[in-house]
């Protein structure tokens, strides 16, 4: 099913937009420089320092590089506090950027890793050669020459049809083929790794990527406008791009919806409690309410749900049932719960089934 490939990306998505946060707030135009790192502070201060410069060839004037620097293991280390700004664990880590065709760094003996990226625009990426590996620092400066090889990109156009106008819809890419640069750099983010992972949105009828060469994974997630929900086909799949552009077709079809209603007893009247829903087609939700019953809209579908402890007058109630599953098929489903007064003051977060 959909479910199970979309939850993937969203997975996915997480983590690599989290990690492209970083990597272009460093890499903005108003940080370039060809300057010394500001984490050189942080590096041995018992040995050099020493210089490591980085310099390119192949951008276009002006083009935004960026350079991560990452000690591996130095004799110092044991001896300097972990929690100091700049630092990944026990390891000293560093990132300049340039537009300029040198990146320089201060630091001390020592093994550094080290990775390098560009911006290009919707036409054009750039990749490195070398784009990551290592040096050693012992005693002396050290230089790395890296060169820039222009790489054509190809627009891949997703258009749908069967979402009202003016409909939010997205796409998810994914792909692992690639070595020396991420799906991140072709979508913006510029950032450096052996997978990627893209997304983009419309309230148009298409949503367009720049790509390279590759086969990539896609997910379409269901699209929702007032109060209506529409299911993608595909909802996921791939495609390859070889020296030209693409187009995927999406239709989106209306997914009847049935009101799933919790209803309570035994609280005091205007009492706050809440029900928190999640499966069914990949999504969790949180409802509360003061009223007896607290409503969800939902497709066909098997959901968890879990009932939180609730508060009166310095009274504390426990849900019966505390959590389990509901199934929707086809008919609107109501799940009755007993609130029952406790003074056990040490309930936690509700189990899952």
């Amino acid at each position: 099913m959909w479910v199970a490939g979309l939850a993937t990306l969203i997975v996915i998505a997480a983590v690599a937009l989290s990690a492209s946060g970083l990597v272009a707030s460093a890499i903005s135009p108003s940080h370039a420089s060809n300057a010394t790192s500001h984490h050189e502070a942080q590096w041995n201060p018992s040995t050099g320092p020493y210089n490591v410069t980085f310099t390119e060839t192949g951008l276009p004037t002006g083009t935004v590089w960026v350079v991560h620097l990452h000690e591996v293991w130095s004799s110092w280390q044991a001896n300097v506090a972990p929690a100091w700004p700049g630092w990944y664990g026990w390891h000293p880590s560093s990132v300049n950027a340039s537009n300029t065709s040198s990146i320089g760094f201060s630091v001390g003996n020592g093994t550094y890793d080290f990775s390098v990226s560009a911006w290009g625009n919707a036409s054009v990426q750039y990749a490195a050669t070398p784009s990551y590996g290592n040096l050693t620092v012992n005693g002396t400066d050290v230089s790395v020459s890296v060169s820039f090889a222009p790489i054509p990109l190809y627009t891949v156009t997703f258009s749908e049809s069967g979402l009202p106008s003016d409909t939010f819809w997205s796409v998810f890419l994914h792909t692992t083929q690639w070595g020396g640069y991420g799906l991140e750099s072709f979508c913006g983010w510029g950032h450096q790794g052996p997978s990627g992972f893209g997304w983009n949105g419309s309230n148009s009828d298409t949503v367009t990527f720049s790509l390279p060469n590759g086969t990539y994974d896609f997910g379409v997630p269901p699209a929702g406008s007032n109060g209506s929900l529409y299911e993608a086909s595909p909802s996921s799949g791939n495609f390859t791009v070889a020296g030209g552009a693409v187009s995927v077709d999406v239709t989106f079809t209306q997914i009847q919806l049935y009101n799933v209603t919790f209803v309570e007893s035994g609280l005091p009247s205007g009492t706050f409690w809440s029900v928190q829903l999640l499966g069914g087609w990949g999504e969790s939700g949180w409802n509360g309410s003061t009223g007896s019953s607290i409503n969800f809209t939902v497709p066909d579908g098997t959901y968890y749900f879990g009932v939180g402890p609730a508060w009166s007058s310095g009274t504390g109630y426990i849900a019966s049932p505390a959590y389990g599953n509901v199934t929707v098929d086809g008919t609107n489903v109501t799940v009755d719960v007993t609130f029952t007064a406790s003074s056990n003051q040490s309930w936690g977060q509700p189990h899952w089934a």
